[in-house]
């Protein structure tokens, strides 16, 4: 018979591979944060300030607020938005110095080629998230802010899931 592995293993081994791979990782319990937030605010306004210095910090608070809590009335509408926001960046409105006002596009993610690495690629494990529901995914894969989440359930009952989850991500 195969080894079917636990659920703690096979959290370990995605941690170890994606260390492997460059991620920087961090126990989700040694984060502080708001525990009902799912964006990683601190982090995105890091990112944020050294990609837009030139922006002031009422309109970057602005953009993460856009970020924590995308638009929509149901959780698909917003997720969707969240979505158009990641991969297509949106307009921030702003003043410069002189009273004017002007527009930045920004990105959560820094998309061009030769500017991949400056993003920040972590792997969280442990988080806990309250909410209506309190969560605690197993591993979260943060890029910047915005996260992915693999909560493996039953590993060795729901092998033909976890592998199609997998192949999600």
């Amino acid at each position: 018979m195969p080894n079917q592995g636990i659920e703690s293993q096979f959290e370990e081994t995605t941690i170890d591979r994606l260390r492997a791979l460059g991620y920087r990782y961090q126990y989700g319990g040694d984060i502080e944060r708001d525990w009902r937030d799912v964006v990683m605010t601190d982090w995105l306004r890091a990112f944020l300030q050294q990609k837009y210095p030139h922006l002031p910090a009422d309109s970057l608070e602005e953009a993460i607020l856009k970020a924590s809590h995308p638009e929509g009335i149901t959780t698909e509408q917003r997720n969707k938005n969240f979505h158009a926001m990641l991969t297509r960046g949106f307009e921030q409105k702003y003043r410069k110095p002189d009273g004017t006002e002007a527009f930045e596009h920004i990105y959560f993610v820094e998309w061009e080629k030769d500017k991949w690495a400056e993003n920040d690629f972590c792997v969280v494990n442990q988080l806990t998230i309250r909410g209506a529901n309190d969560r605690r995914p197993d591993i979260i894969w943060v890029l910047v802010g915005p996260q992915k989440v693999l909560q493996p359930v039953g590993f060795s009952k729901n092998r033909g899931l976890l592998e199609g989850l997998w192949a999600r991500f």
